[in-house]
């Protein structure tokens, strides 16, 4: 028998094909699979090999059972600063879809499962505002109007407010009605009937007032009176402080998303 060094001569792509098509959906052993490892350990494939086989896989949807394995196998592990950077560019521009930012939205640590949790103390209307249906709201009054002021015609990016026409405290039935809402800039929304402590300001004129002393006052009920005139300029002094707040983190918001769109 002939003995020494034979040269294989490389396969043809379409003896490559043939041996791929006779293979798929065969399912190779553990040990087959071990040697597989094993023999291509510590070798990079070449970027023609890459591109084939995103090609291959494009298109594929991944079972839970696979996904669970790679979050396994990933957990614990830091990404370097170059991998960092090749993901922000290649999700640069994307917008997740509605449905995307729902399961988002549900997935993050709030409430109980949030490291600062401090037993349920943030007021009901800052969570409604901080909530994704509000700031699905707000994106659906913005996208309406085009953008722009409905007064005044102000499109500038990180000026305009999402307002509610019916006051937000006041009718809590009528907080996600698009109808509800308008596109102001802020110099228009600080016109506006509802704007921040008009009604305290209001209010606190007409504890100013003089008495009429024709009249009869009974001490206790100008007491309890001006009790329950405090209490409302209280709360209506927090809301406008809350709304101030909403206001400047939605414009913060706003401005990002303008900077990602260019």
């Amino acid at each position: 028998m002939p003995t020494g060094i034979y040269q294989r001569k490389p396969l043809s792509e379409g003896h490559k094909r043939k041996i791929g098509a006779a293979n798929k959906g065969k399912k190779a052993s553990e040990e087959t699979r071990r040697k597989l490892s094993a023999a291509h350990k510590g070798k990079k494939p070449s970027k023609e090999t890459l591109k084939k086989m995103s090609e291959a896989l494009r298109g594929r949807k991944v079972s839970e059972e696979t996904r669970r394995k790679i979050g396994t196998a990933n957990k614990g592990t830091n990404c370097s600063e170059e991998t960092r950077r090749k993901i922000g560019a290649a999700h640069k521009g994307k917008k997740c879809s509605e449905e995307t930012r729902r399961k988002m939205s549900a997935a993050a640590n709030k409430g109980e499962k949030h490291h600062s949790w401090k037993g349920g103390i943030t007021p009901i209307n800052e969570k409604i505002r901080n909530s994704f249906e509000y700031r699905l709201w707000r994106e659906s009054v913005f996208k309406r109007d085009n953008y722009t002021c409905v007064w005044c015609g102000d499109n500038r990016g990180g000026n305009l407010n999402a307002d509610h026409i019916k006051r937000f405290s006041d009718f809590p039935e009528l907080r996600f009605a698009i109808d509800n809402g308008r596109t102001l800039c802020v110099e228009c929304h600080r016109t506006t009937e509802t704007y921040g402590n008009k009604k305290a300001v209001a209010l606190e004129e007409i504890i100013m007032e003089p008495l009429d002393e024709s009249k009869h006052y009974n001490s206790v009920e100008i007491i309890r009176e001006l009790n329950k005139l405090n209490k409302e300029l209280c709360l209506l002094s927090a809301n406008a402080k809350k709304d101030g707040e909403a206001n400047t983190s939605a414009n913060q918001t706003q401005q990002s998303d303008a900077t990602d769109a260019l």
